[in-house]
């Protein structure tokens, strides 16, 4: 009996900001474990950072669309305006993906919040947070259509991974992935973090070496505008600070003030010795962040990118944990007080959720085959 054959996966997170290429690192280990022959599709940000955690791994450059923001316009508007693009993006890479799967022979692909990587030729699983978009107050009348939209690209996979818990009361993801249209291919694997692989590491240090770390992501310019905002800020304090600006492909590492050092990238271990050696944090409202955050039991000051609906919703979903402020309201002194008196969300939560749904990608691959030929056979 000759050997079973080694099924090639392909992984793909979406290249805005770092928190897709992030999350999708703890799945890439669980694969490895399973003996997958591991492919990582992506670009820019994304790619230098799963190069740097993988770099004995198969790395494809695989472009992803992008989306230009402004400095004032909300940027689901912005999004919005841009749907042409956004369309012909998706088109592109789903015409890119059948030719890797050709190239590859691959049997598998994991998108990360990627809409174009659905195939017939290879089962195909897409992970996500917002089954239910939330747009602005001035374009809700269009929410119901966008849902309708994001539903039936969602159906066009084989899964869909939801990173968070299913139940309705305890989750962290709220009306975004709980509701009573959830696509009937999803499943809940439970939070996703890379911290996840160090959980023999969570402990604060006994001496803290920074005041506050900031973590910088996102995209631009409004990342560099609350870079800009914060080291004003932080420049009339004696606060000794860290900021982290999230550049993985740079190497910067320089001291703006005598209280402030900026460096452009830490790897996990590193970012984890930091974040344990740091007594506040300050970081944007991104979903990656938060699990990270719950994940290392500690509470930070969260600031959603303006105009970004679903940081402000899970700001101020998640506000009994944690400390939110508007960007342009950062006054250092009085979001540090309010933050001390915060408490984290502490959830001691081990699930074999994932490790089931990768285990059981064999078995969903022989689903998936004997239904096309139920098809087949009901055509003939």
């Amino acid at each position: 009996m000759s050997p079973e054959k080694i099924k090639k996966i392909l992984v793909c997170p979406l290249n805005w900001g770092l928190g897709h290429a992030s999350r999708i690192i703890p799945v890439i280990y669980e694969l490895i474990q399973y003996k997958y022959d591991v492919y990582i599709g992506a670009d820019g940000s994304a790619l230098e950072l799963l190069k740097q955690e993988f770099p004995g791994l198969k790395h494809i450059r695989f472009p992803s669309f992008t989306i230009t923001y402004g400095k004032k316009k909300s940027i689901v508007l912005q999004m919005f305006i841009q749907v042409p693009k956004i369309i012909l993006g998706i088109i592109r890479e789903h015409i890119a993906l059948k030719k890797l799967i050709n190239s590859y022979s691959l049997d598998f692909i994991i998108s990360d919040n990627r809409f174009g990587l659905w195939s017939k030729k290879a089962l195909t699983v897409y992970i996500t947070h917002q089954i239910n978009i939330k747009l602005p107050s001035t374009l809700r009348f269009f929410e119901s259509l966008i849902n309708k939209i994001n539903r039936l690209i969602i159906l066009k996979y084989n899964q869909c991974w939801i990173p968070d818990f299913a139940h309705h009361k305890n989750n962290l993801t709220g009306e975004l992935s709980h509701n009573n249209n959830i696509p009937n291919n999803a499943k809940f694997i439970g939070p996703l973090s890379r911290f996840k692989l160090y959980s023999g590491d969570n402990t604060y240090a006994e001496k803290f070496k920074y005041d506050i770390l900031v973590i910088m992501s996102g995209p631009e310019p409004q990342r560099t505008m609350l870079e800009e905002i914060l080291t004003r800020e932080i420049k009339k304090s004696e606060y000794k600070t860290l900021i982290v600006q999230g550049k993985p492909g740079v190497k910067l590492f320089s001291n703006i003030t005598d209280n402030i050092t900026r460096i452009s990238h830490l790897s996990t271990g590193e970012f984890l010795q930091t974040v344990n050696r740091s007594k506040y944090i300050i970081c944007r409202s991104g979903y990656s962040t938060i699990m990270d955050l719950i994940t290392l039991k500690r509470n930070a000051i969260l600031v959603p990118t303006p105009g970004q609906t679903e940081q402000e919703y899970l700001a101020g979903y998640l506000s009994e944990f944690f400390c939110s402020i508007e960007q342009n309201k950062i006054k250092l002194e009085d979001i540090i007080n309010r933050l001390q008196r915060y408490q984290p969300l502490r959830l001691n939560y081990s699930g074999p959720e994932l490790k089931n749904y990768i285990q059981n990608l064999g078995l969903l691959e022989k689903q998936a085959k004997k239904g096309s030929c139920k098809k087949s056979q009901s055509k003939s």
